[in-house]
């Protein structure tokens, strides 16, 4: 018998079982993770209000229009795609509300159809862009590269052809003004904190409670792929 048929062979490395901990310092988001928790600390430690209450509501009340984003765009890019379009949709959202709340028909629309409308716009030219992608099979960098071009250039003629201007004066003289900007802009209170980041702290917890259901479904994966491979070899 030659030497080659009295070798054993071994398992696979790649379907080797890793724990938490190594399976935790190899992902690609640790160090980010550390890189937040490094400068998180060295603030905090220089600096007297830095991570009390009141100064973290501060940027908390800067960061919410851009975590509301982020926490889609997170998402989108967990999944592998790109939304280059995301930002300046979010500034044709708000040219949208206020081109309609002041000058369609007379007087303006109000903000309890503008706001809705805007919502529809946006989901419209997502559903654009997920469209092209799936049919032309262009990378999604490619496609929402050209819609942020072209929402870009749809912003500034809209706003001077109706307004003259690039920005819209008076919204809120609009009907439902006092509505939205208590719901989206007013002062809460817990305890002696105020805040007022209500869509930016909902918009997070969704996406903790997303994250978690995925690792969990990961979690479980792995399981029935360690258990279906324990099989085997019993077989």
């Amino acid at each position: 018998m030659s030497e080659v048929d009295g070798l054993t062979p071994s398992g696979d490395e790649r379907i080797t079982y890793r724990g938490p901990i190594k399976r935790l310092l190899v992902s690609p988001e640790i160090g980010a993770l550390i890189g937040a928790v490094v400068v998180w600390a060295f603030f905090w430690g220089n600096g007297d209000k830095f991570g009390t209450a009141g100064s973290t509501a501060n940027f908390l009340d800067v960061a919410a229009p851009l975590g509301i984003m982020a926490v889609t765009v997170a998402l989108l890019m967990i999944g592998g795609e790109f939304d280059l379009s995301a930002g300046v949709m979010t500034g044709a959202s708000g040219v949208t509300i206020a081109l309609m709340a002041k000058y369609f028909t007379d007087g303006g629309i109000s903000l309890w159809v503008c706001i809705p409308a805007a919502f529809l716009l946006a989901g419209c030219v997502g559903w654009w862009n997920g469209f092209l992608v799936n049919r032309t099979g262009l990378p999604s960098f490619i496609v929402t590269l050209g819609s942020f071009f072209v929402i870009k250039g749809a912003n500034l003629v809209f706003s001077k052809r109706i307004n003259s201007l690039v920005n819209v004066a008076d919204v809120d003289k609009a009907h439902g003004y006092p509505f939205f900007k208590a719901l989206l802009g007013g002062e809460n209170s817990f305890g002696d904190m105020k805040y007022r980041d209500v869509t930016f702290i909902v918009g997070g917890l969704l996406f903790g409670v997303l994250m978690m259901l995925g690792f969990m479904e990961q979690a479980l994966v792995r399981r029935m792929k360690r258990s279906n491979g324990d099989l085997a070899v019993a077989l």
